[in-house]
């Protein structure tokens, strides 16, 4: 899903529950084309980060929820986007604006190729054949590193005991 649908429905299926702490990532499906926007995106980097402003600062305000903003993994996909970019570079980009967006609005960012690269892996051991999902290792070290996260924020709001 895209930051775009998500957005749509945020209120919905997010702030209704009045959650304590919000995990939002977003990126790879919003750089991809579809062809639908002519030669854009599903969301442009400024919209991207625009979106993820908004339902970061909607959590902050109306739910009073804590948020972690984490970035994609890398990829070993070679796939050229229509920019010219490879997919890789595209997914940087988008790491950067959510890391944008997660400073301005004060909230912690964590960079899962970052994470990833320090657990000791490389990106082929974490993805599936497609090169962009992630494998049963990808997912159990996904799982591990968001446990950690989640850990140092209780610990940061107060939450839990030392």
């Amino acid at each position: 899903m895209a930051a775009v649908e998500a957005k749509a429905n945020f209120d919905k299926d997010v702030l209704s529950n009045i959650p304590d702490l919000v995990i939002i990532q977003f990126g790879l499906n919003d750089a991809r084309y579809n062809g639908l926007r002519g030669n854009k995106p599903f969301s442009t980097l400024e919209e991207f980060e625009d979106h993820l402003n908004n339902m970061v600062g909607m959590c902050r305000t109306l739910a009073s929820s804590d948020v972690i903003v984490v970035g994609n993994h890398a990829t070993p996909s070679l796939l050229i986007m229509p920019d010219g970019l490879n997919y890789d570079e595209v997914r940087i980009r988008y790491n950067k604006a959510a890391e944008r967006a997660a400073g301005k609005q004060g909230v912690r960012y964590c960079d899962m190729a970052d994470a990833i690269n320090a657990a000791g892996l490389k990106p082929r051991e974490i993805v599936n054949e497609d090169c962009v999902h992630l494998s049963p290792l990808g997912l159990e070290t996904y799982a591990q590193i968001a446990v950690n996260e989640i850990a140092a924020a209780m610990r940061k709001s107060g939450k839990t005991q030392q």
